[in-house]
């Protein structure tokens, strides 16, 4: 299947590979289910170009500045994982909408001019309504074992674990009833909104 061309792949390879896709999607009887709803979706995105936009811009500032030699005043712009985290998806999925909005800033300016600004708050409501969908079957649940493989002293090992966001998931669910047992706080933590950069409060 070797060859030149990009990824050393053929054309012949390329050909047979079309015709497995197509007869994966023949052979499933409906279209995978979504991870998240529509809203949460376009929510994240929204909330990814304000943080793009905003570390941009300080960046820009921060160059000036040290061109000038004065000092930073302002704290540093969140990483692309701290953004995933605090959005609860997958840092390759910030990398790719950040592919998306470099490749074409002023489509997404556009396409962002169309909805206010959104914020942290928005983004609780539209996971309730990622919730609500989720008990009703449309949406599909979070993954919460994988299967790994290791060799070990020559020979393949197999096994079962638990993935880290259902580790986190776990956790977080016995934090709460240790803390409803010894009749503590009921839910989690409040977020402090002025802890929240301007990006995440929705102040763009």
């Amino acid at each position: 299947m070797g060859g030149l061309g990009p990824g050393h792949k053929s054309e012949r390879a390329r050909l047979a590979r079309l015709v497995n896709i197509k007869k994966a999607r023949a052979a499933r009887k409906r279209e995978p289910l979504r991870w998240r709803s529509g809203l949460e979706s376009r929510i994240i995105e929204q909330l990814v170009w304000q943080w793009w936009v905003e570390s941009s811009g300080e960046w820009l500032v921060a160059s000036v500045r040290k061109n000038q030699g004065q000092t930073r005043k302002s704290g540093r712009p969140w990483a692309k994982l701290r953004v995933a985290r605090f959005l609860e998806v997958s840092h390759t999925w910030v990398n790719k909408l950040v592919k998306r909005i470099e490749r074409d800033p002023d489509r997404m300016r556009r396409r962002m001019a169309a909805w206010a600004p959104a914020s942290f708050e928005k983004l609780e409501r539209a996971r309730e309504e990622t919730r609500r969908q989720r008990k009703f079957g449309w949406i599909r649940g979070p993954i919460r074992m994988r299967r790994v493989r290791w060799t070990l002293g020559g020979k393949a090992q197999r096994a079962v674990v638990w993935t880290y966001a259902e580790k986190r998931r776990r956790e977080e669910a016995l934090r709460l009833r240790s803390g409803q047992a010894r009749g503590g706080q009921q839910g989690p933590p409040s977020v402090c909104y002025a802890d929240l950069p301007a990006w995440a409060r929705g102040a763009v």
